[in-house]
């Protein structure tokens, strides 16, 4: 019935509305979806991701809708009809009484997707069924544009006269008021009866959100999560021929992306061909099971980054992307304070997350492990990975029987609770292919198995997987973890001060403390682990090796630079040590460009999404002799006109010339604009820009928008107050916070490149960082500073509120980074003829910058340029010594032959704001150096 997700047919419709339902219907309201597009549509699981949107992100009861029409035509049902939709704020109507919302799905705007086929008839036909049951005449089919005049909505392609003519054609001849059936004339006769206002109900739940900062989490099931772009069709393409996607154990039909048993042999059919190919050469397939960090949407976009990659090293992977989400739920809370901490915070964490939510859900995650592998699960089907196992190896045994046939290799790596997938998935395989008469391989059945930083327990090590290693059906273990003295410096999201693996062992897995595989002080405390592992002198064992890093300079094969458990799956030390084991080989075959190194996520998923737009390639381009890294330059240059409350000119201008003038000195530059630049994908992108950069590299981020200040939750701030950028989605509480971008920095602190910052936006001076003052705001229209309302206070507070109280205090207020800003704290950044004062003043300066230049002769030339100006002077902020160091490591810039030169000694300039002075600002560099060394003392006493 109407109220749950189903398909029906028009005839099934007019059952379903010949129900007594208590609920006025007074008109039929039309929408369409905007995002997910024709393009999109994959049925079902397109519409279940509107519902998990409307529900979790829009905190709605259920999905807006009572009704949602295909582009195929097919009719799917929603909210229950006695309830009133999400339609429109202010039309929604009641419980009593009000409006029947259609979604048709598609962008029906001009020049888009294309209103008519079967989706059209069915349109027709549903909304002629609705006003005929309903009593309703052609005035009363609404659209959504009639609202609220800032929608085209249900798209400028749809006339709104020639649709009701079309309903009429439906309804036929008749008067639509007359003629009835029974059951209509009942209902008719209940709307001449007063409405009983006990009942009576309204709405609260506002109206679909279709901006393009909200609408794109659901542009389609199978697409790239909140705020993030879509899955393309190129992307599916991919996920056709390497995903085995799971749920359950069993092949998943929701969710991010689904396949079915057809699906599963035609990537079957694909592993066939390729196979094919390698004449009387090694075919070599790797199955890849992901951990318990990773997100179905962040297993998928590691496909997308990972499956060129190894295919272009002759490896066929196959991705498992099965269910782990509960370890996500860590990330919900943000870095805090510093490992002082540790002897209270994680007892507390164990004792209280592991029995009540860590221990049942780590439960229900090896129970997926297990039902993915089984011969008969719950509905007495195989497991999805055993189906797809028993579907491949009958593709692939028609192969061993011909002329010049392959030599088939499989391998298989789990990271984190993915080798406990493969404690179950590897003896299957193996069991397979043993009890197969027509199935016979030229060597082992697994050729190697390969463990990164193993969260299972070792008994089940010992059990599954050694009595395999020891007959010699895995010709190879290979286990990469980290030292103990790594996992203790390791933390989980910055609240569990060790590595997950010590949470996994003292919370999840019970009060025996049993040994974790992946844990050198457990492998340490238990012989025969370590006789199995090669690790007694006095008994090695030849074909299983263990690598503990980090392992600087060593070989390929035995190198592994992770140091944070969740960062063995993009470690290119770790996979390139992996591929060439693999390959047999210390050869091993790089792409031309490498693809970037993803971290574990630093940033609660809601309202956030897994990558930014665009993935670059996976390893970087390494000098393998000497394991040093070519210096790179990024940026990304952030710009926010559209704000819904004092929208902004020169924002976007001021990114795009910051991009410019950053080509100009040899960046690659990104670029987040508008509606895009959301607090999510802000943080994402700054992310994924940090993450990609290693030492010898130089990362630059500005940002062009309003800056405001919120209430300190987390009471590190003198002054009681918070600066922030104001991203895209402010009213949804998008706020980028001055403790969100300093403990995202230090994350990445150790990685020896330079970080710089430009600001061009209110209380910049210190918004990367604590300790700001000052009181005095300018609120002209062109400044950039936005008063919030009541209503965005207490958006950001429900939404981020609680990571906000959990911050703690920074441990360092100045910060590693170089920053410069456009004013200080207490003033505002002020614009003129569609362009940014300080990015004016700033880009015209490095345009002529001789090189060589430095950081703090760019400082002062800036602050020379305002030292007239009473509404703002630029800040600059960095540690002792960074004033010298040479502007973007002293690489040339791209000239015009126009350009002045600008000599290298600049003088220091000293007026009244002798923030940018040098003379002064060293001096505030040892002030600052002091109190922090001071600080340290007291934390110590």
């Amino acid at each position: 019935m109407l109220g749950t997700i189903n398909q029906i047919s028009l005839e099934q419709l007019k059952t379903l509305l010949n129900a007594p339902w208590k609920r006025r219907i007074r008109e039929v309201h039309i929408h369409h979806t905007w995002r997910p597009r024709h393009a999109d549509w994959r049925g079902k699981a397109t519409v279940e991701s509107m519902r998990r949107y409307h529900m979790q992100t829009n905190g709605w009861s259920d999905i807006a809708q009572h009704l949602t029409l295909g582009p195929d035509g097919s009719l799917w049902t929603g909210r229950h009809l006695d309830r009133s939709p999400a339609s429109a704020t202010g039309f929604n109507g009641s419980s009593v009484e009000g409006p029947f919302m259609i979604e048709m799905v598609g962008d029906f705007d001009v020049g888009q997707d294309t209103f008519g086929g079967e989706q059209a008839k069915a349109s027709y036909a549903a909304v002629a069924y609705i006003c005929d049951q309903f009593g309703l005449t052609e005035q009363q089919i609404r659209f959504h544009s009639e609202f609220n005049a800032g929608k085209s909505c249900p798209g400028t392609a749809i006339n709104q006269i020639a649709f009701r003519k079309e309903v009429t054609k439906q309804l036929g001849k008749r008067d639509p008021a007359l003629a009835r059936s029974s059951s209509t004339s009942r209902y008719l006769a209940r709307l001449a009866s007063p409405a009983p206002k006990s009942l009576a109900h309204v709405s609260d739940e506002g109206e679909p959100a279709y901006s393009a900062q909200q609408a794109s989490w659901f542009e389609a099931d199978g697409k790239r999560g909140l705020f993030g772009p879509k899955f393309d069709e190129n992307d599916q393409a991919v996920f056709r021929k390497h995903v085995v996607n799971l749920s359950k154990g069993e092949l998943s039909d929701s969710g991010d992306w689904c396949n079915n048993e057809q699906d599963i042999e035609r990537l079957a059919d694909n592993i066939k061909e390729w196979a094919s190919k390698h004449n009387k050469k090694k075919a070599r397939i790797l199955f890849w099971a992901h951990g318990g960090l990773v997100s179905e949407r962040n297993a998928l976009e590691h496909c997308l980054d990972y499956a060129d990659w190894w295919l272009e090293n002759d490896v066929y992977p196959v991705f498992f992307v099965w269910e782990t989400g509960f370890f996500e739920i860590f990330n919900q809370f943000p870095a805090q304070g510093s490992r002082d901490l540790t002897n209270w915070t994680d007892p507390l964490l164990e004792a209280t997350l592991g029995p009540t939510i860590g221990k049942p859900a780590w439960d229900r995650m090896k129970e997926s492990a297990v039902l993915a592998s089984v011969d008969s699960g719950r509905n007495g089907a195989a497991g999805g990975a055993n189906f797809f196992v028993t579907t491949l190896l009958n593709r692939l045994k028609t192969l061993l029987t011909v002329a010049n046939a392959p030599t088939l290799e499989f391998h298989a790596v789990g990271h984190s609770a993915g080798a406990i997938f493969h404690a179950h998935f590897v003896p299957m395989l193996i069991r397979k292919i043993a009890t197969d008469p027509d199935f016979s391989l030229k060597k082992e059945p697994l050729s190697s198995l390969t463990y990164l930083a193993p969260a299972m327990r070792g008994d089940l090590y010992l059990q599954q997987i050694n009595p395999q290693v020891a007959s010699k059906k895995v010709g190879a273990l290979n286990l990469f973890t980290m030292r103990r003295d790594a996992e203790l410096e390791d933390s989980v999201a910055a609240i569990y001060r060790k590595s997950l693996l010590y949470f996994v062992r003292n919370a999840c897995e019970g009060d025996d403390c049993p040994p974790i595989l992946g844990l050198q002080e457990s492998i340490d405390a238990h012989p025969q682990l370590r006789q199995a592992l090669g690790l007694d002198p006095a008994m090695p064992v030849k074909q299983v090796t263990a690598i503990f890093g980090p392992t600087k300079g060593t070989g390929n094969n035995d190198a592994s630079d992770a140091n944070e458990h969740g960062g063995f799956d993009n470690d290119p030390a770790t996979l390139n040590s992996v591929l060439g084991r693999i390959l047999g080989n210390d050869a091993i075959l790089l792409p031309n460009a490498g693809k970037p190194q993803r971290q574990p996520p630093a940033f609660p998923n809601n309202g956030s999404v897994d990558l930014p737009t665009g993935r670059g390639n996976f390893l970087a381009s390494r000098d393998t002799a000497s394991g040093t890294t070519t210096g790179t330059k990024r940026a990304l240059c952030i710009g926010i006109n559209q704000y819904e409350e004092k929208p902004l000119s020169g924002c976007v201008a001021d990114a795009r010339r910051w991009s410019e003038t950053l080509a100009a000195f040899g960046f690659d530059t990104n670029l987040l604009l508008d509606t895009d630049a959301t607090r999510g994908r802000i943080l994402t992108a700054i992310e994924h820009l940090l993450s990609q950069s290693n030492a010898g590299d130089v990362a630059v981020i500005q940002f062009a928008g309003h800056g405001t200040q919120v209430t300190d939750l987390s009471r590190d701030e003198s002054d009681g107050l918070d600066e922030a950028w104001v991203a895209a989605d402010y009213q949804q509480g998008g706020l980028v916070l001055d403790d969100d971008l300093g403990r995202l920095f230090d994350r990445y602190q150790k990685r020896g490149f330079e970080l710089v910052l430009f600001t061009d936006c209110c209380h910049s001076g210190t918004s990367t960082r604590a300790m700001a003052t000052g009181n005095s705001l300018l609120t002209r229209p062109n400044s950039r500073y936005l008063s919030l309302s009541a209503s965005n206070r207490d958006a950001f507070v429900q939404r981020y509120g609680a990571q906000a109280r959990l911050a703690g205090r920074m441990q360092d207020t100045v910060g590693w980074e170089i920053h410069f800003a456009a004013c200080q704290d207490h003033q505002s950044a002020m614009e003129h003829a569609g362009r940014g004062d300080f990015t004016t003043a700033a880009c015209d300066l490095l345009a002529n910058l001789n090189t060589g230049a430095s950081y703090g002769q760019l400082s002062d030339k800036i602050c020379e340029a305002f030292r007239n100006n009473v509404e703002q002077m630029p800040n600059f902020r960095s540690q002792t010594g960074t004033r010298a160091r040479k502007l973007f490591g002293s690489v040339s810039r791209k000239k015009h032959s126009s350009q002045a030169n600008v000599a290298d000694n600049v003088p220091s300039v000293h007026t009244m704001s002798g923030t940018c002075s040098e003379n002064i600002a060293q001096r505030l560099d040892q002030l600052t150096e002091a109190i922090s060394k001071l600080t340290d003392e007291v934390r110590r006493l």
